[in-house]
């Protein structure tokens, strides 16, 4: 199976079955953090940098949009476009990263305007020079990006591999 339809596809099978678990498509950020709940005891789900959170919140910003916001032909040959959105307030910076093919037909799912969720991540203000970070995600979905986002909030500048997602 290719893995540009997994993540549609997967929704596709959830909605189908009677009874499953997630019943809809999460619309919104918020929605996707309660499908993909993080656990404190989660390695990657929740950590704490020692870094300020000005340093965390600017490379996500940098990073995101040069990293993700891209249309992308995977090794299966589908074009698939990443959208990433980063938002900061005083205390908070979220990255959220969506994703939608652009070759293929559309389904019958209401997807939110932007493309389905891969990922969700919040870095809070915490004491000076330390940063708590929750990552929501899928880990068939979006492991390797995670892992990068994680690699950011610590300072890295790397780009994940989006061809092979």
């Amino acid at each position: 199976m290719q893995r540009v339809f997994l993540i549609p596809l997967v929704f596709i099978i959830f909605n189908l079955l009677p009874g499953c678990a997630v019943t809809k498509i999460p619309q919104s950020a918020e929605e996707f953090r309660k499908i993909h709940p993080v656990t404190i005891s989660d390695k990657m789900g929740v950590f704490y940098v020692q870094r300020e959170f000005n340093s965390v919140a600017n490379n996500f910003r940098n990073m995101g949009p040069f990293c993700l916001r891209k249309k992308v032909r995977s090794v299966s040959g589908y074009l698939s476009n990443y959208n990433p959105t980063v938002i900061k307030t005083k205390n908070k910076v979220e990255l959220e990263l969506q994703h939608e093919s652009i070759e293929r037909l559309s389904d019958s799912l209401t997807k939110p305007k932007g493309g389905y969720y891969l990922l969700v991540a919040d870095a809070f203000r915490m004491s000076k020079g330390r940063t708590k970070v929750n990552i929501y995600f899928t880990e068939a979905e979006s492991g390797a990006v995670a892992r990068v986002v994680k690699a950011w909030a610590k300072g890295a500048k790397s780009c994940p591999d989006l061809t092979k997602l």
